[in-house]
């Protein structure tokens, strides 16, 4: 018998530190996503691309922003992927309600950078 093979692993997120979300994209990379809900606890279900792995569902959790003009006392949340050059993704409130694109499908940025939804 031959060892199964070792899956990858889905790339780690982490909570974005207080200050501007377009400097922390800059300085630090890949993609900071700001999210707007009412939800008490939004996760990030996400992939780099079409060739990688999902994160396991729900996904990550979002932390309440700490970035200047999102304030989380307004509902908006924030997490910061290092690693991602693009990024496609479903919010979710960590249960069984998501919230896809309109049409249905899911939501993609093209290229690393601040984002907000």
């Amino acid at each position: 018998l031959a060892p199964a093979p070792a899956v990858p692993e889905a790339p780690a997120a982490v909570a974005c530190a207080a200050g501007e979300a377009w400097e922390l994209a800059a300085s630090k990379g890949g993609v900071v996503l700001l999210y707007r809900t009412p939800w008490p606890q939004p996760h990030l279900h996400f992939r780099l691309s079409s060739a990688e792995p999902w994160t396991a569902s729900p996904g990550q959790p979002m932390a309440a922003s700490e970035l200047k003009g999102f304030p989380a006392a307004q509902g908006w949340w924030a997490l910061h992927v290092p690693t991602a050059l693009q990024l496609e993704f479903v919010p979710n409130n960590g249960g069984s309600a998501w919230d896809k694109s309109p049409g249905k499908g899911n939501y993609a940025v093209p290229k690393a950078g601040a984002w907000a939804l």
